[in-house]
């Protein structure tokens, strides 16, 4: 199957599968200079890869978020370059970033969960 694509740039929004396409796509991926995707910090569908992920996938195969852009539903977008050079530096700090973001988001699901319960506790002892 001959493979002859001529566009450098990617978007994809596909509901926690975004991880799996840029898998699928192959070598299609090396003439792919710019990706923008939807990424997640936690899991908000089932088996959907968070940010860290698609961070280090991409990372191995030459990109580098340039922007990171969240909601407080803790999803949102990310762009990626492809980087001529070594810049272990910046994707090191980009995967770490990923985590901290995974982890804040981590923390206050949590602290949300206290707080319903708590709630329904308090509800309860008024009746």
């Amino acid at each position: 199957m001959e493979t002859n694509y001529s566009f450098d740039f990617v978007n994809l929004d596909i509901q926690g599968a975004e991880l799996n396409a840029l898998k699928g796509m192959g070598q299609i991926l090396n003439n792919v200079n710019y990706i923008y995707l939807e990424v997640n910090l936690i899991s908000i569908y089932k088996k959907c890869p968070k940010l860290h992920s698609i961070d280090l996938f991409l990372a191995r195969k030459g990109f580098c978020r340039v922007e990171l852009k969240l909601t407080n539903a803790f999803w949102g977008d990310a762009f990626y370059i492809r980087q001529e050079r070594n810049t272990l530096s910046k994707y090191l700090a980009n995967i770490c970033q990923a985590y901290y973001w995974h982890l804040y988001a981590s923390i206050k699901q949590i602290r949300d969960r206290f707080y319903l319960i708590r709630q329904s506790f308090r509800i309860k002892k008024q009746f």
